[in-house]
């Protein structure tokens, strides 16, 4: 089916096994569309049931959900079979939720973080208990299916917006369309986190959300492929991109002057988002390999020509910078301070109010908004929330380069550095290295059930061995 209607498929017809369904943007064209998908039939004699044929209808149900001019929404019948469940008494009556509440994961926001009791519960199954946390993560679920949102319909080449959120144990992304300035969602994306997951810093967190929107979502997001490479005769980078119309412009640049591999990789990023801005289309990583050689070579015979252009001075980033702000919900022992600094608002408790005016002697409100605590004999200290704090003290302390020091240390690491991060401890490779120990998992040959595992910190390079006990003899020998 899907080589018999590969011109029009995602077009004028949408395919699954032999469900069909054809579908036009304007009515007057509907018939058109109609008449190409009936010639395709005739060509390779493909016959249809009349009587599950519908024909000019303005909404209908197509793989469990209802697709209507609006967008995709989702059956009735389904909202109805959670809202009847009653409380689970046992551990099927638990994966009976979860089934029901996963075929509808697209539709509901941040799925996996709501439903996260049912899946603890079924996970760490050590028998049947439900708490009051999964009573109220259920009553939620409910209340949220009676506003179920619509899936919003896309127009073609529309500027879509990606919404990520990050929790302790789940990622949530959704993708957002402008329609008459009201913003609507068109598909929900979350992930469980599991195992090392769970520890990732937050922005590895919101990294690892983007790529997983990414890969399941291909056709919503563009894809950019470049190169940069450098050698004793020079750096150069080099795109190749292919516009809506199949046409293939290919691009290199050879640098006039002394870069780093990174730099030259960041060149290449560059030219290549700013050539996909002024046209659109997808880039080849094939090409962009063989255009970054092709300019740091030799001059030679080329079997066709290509453009390459000299690049002078490192390029400047133009236009406003785009502001990043972390959303908390929790206030902070700064936040009354900072008011009473900003516009000379006291709490309406007496008490509290006589504390902070005594606290804020000691602080000092800088022009961009930030609370320093006054110093006599040191600079002046930057405040910090305490969830910014915990995060500093977690990336000086197990970050991607972070040195596994104790609490003293780090807490005079994190106030002489004044929030600065510089987490670089080892100056070159395998200089140092950290070791953990791992287990005990179920007995492998010769009963070795541990694993002692070696990571230098400057090229994450690993070494790894199995033991069976763990004795300072092999730590020793291993080392």
């Amino acid at each position: 089916m899907t080589k018999m209607f590969g011109s029009q498929l995602g077009k004028s017809i949408e395919i699954y096994i032999d469900d069909i369904v054809v579908k036009s943007k304007i009515i007057s064209e509907h018939v058109k569309d109609l008449q190409n998908i009936f010639e395709v039939l005739r060509k390779y004699k493909l016959r249809l049931n009349a009587s599950k044929c519908s024909f000019g209808v303005g909404l209908g149900k197509f793989l469990g959900y209802v697709v209507t001019h609006r967008g995709i929404e989702v059956k009735p019948d389904q909202i109805k079979a959670i809202n009847n469940l009653q409380a689970p008494w046992n551990l099927k009556e638990v994966q009976k939720l979860t089934g029901m509440a996963a075929a509808l994961n697209r539709f509901i926001s941040r799925s996996t973080d709501r439903c996260r009791p049912f899946f603890s519960f079924i996970n760490k199954w050590k028998g049947f208990e439900w708490t009051e946390e999964c009573a109220l993560a259920f009553q939620q679920l409910k209340d949220y299916l009676a506003r179920l949102p619509i899936m919003s319909s896309l127009e073609p080449d529309e500027v879509l917006f990606a919404y990520i959120v990050v929790a302790p144990y789940a990622v949530s992304l959704v993708l957002i369309r402008v329609d008459q300035g009201v913003q609507r969602p068109v598909y929900y994306v979350s992930k469980s986190l599991h195992e090392a997951e769970v520890r990732y810093l937050p922005l590895e967190k919101a990294i690892l959300v983007v790529v997983l929107g990414t890969q399941k979502l291909p056709h919503y997001f563009q894809e950019v492929y470049v190169d940069g490479a450098s050698n004793q005769k020079g750096s150069s980078v080099g795109s190749a991109v292919i516009s809506l119309e199949k046409i293939i412009i290919e691009k290199s640049l050879r640098l006039g002057f002394t870069v780093t591999n990174n730099e030259a990789e960041y060149e290449a990023l560059l030219m290549g988002m700013t050539m996909v801005q002024r046209m659109g289309g997808k880039n080849s990583n094939a090409h962009a390999d063989s255009l970054a050689t092709l300019a740091t070579s030799s001059t030679q015979d080329l079997s066709r020509v290509m453009l390459i252009e000299d690049l002078c001075k490192l390029t400047e980033t133009k236009g406003e910078a785009v502001q990043v702000h972390q959303i908390r919900a929790e206030l902070s022992w700064m936040d009354p301070i900072i008011k009473f600094l900003k516009e000379d608002v006291l709490p309406e408790e007496r008490s509290e109010a006589d504390k902070v005016r005594r606290k804020a002697t000691r602080f000092w409100l800088s022009e961009n908004q930030k609370l320093y605590k006054r110093s006599y004999s040191r600079p002046y200290f930057l405040c910090m929330h305490p969830e910014t704090a915990e995060l500093l003290l977690e990336e000086l302390h197990e970050g991607i380069c972070g040195s596994y020091t104790r609490g003293r240390s780090i807490t005079h690491k994190a106030i002489s550095q004044g929030g600065v991060l510089n987490p670089l401890s080892s100056p070159w490779s395998f200089a140092q290295w950290g070791l953990d120990i791992v287990g005990p998992f179920p007995n492998a040959a010769r009963n070795k059930k541990y694993l002692l595992v070696g990571t230098d910190y400057f090229t994450k390079w690993v070494e790894a061995e199995p033991l069976a006990n763990i004795r300072d003899v092999d730590i020793k020998k291993f080392v």
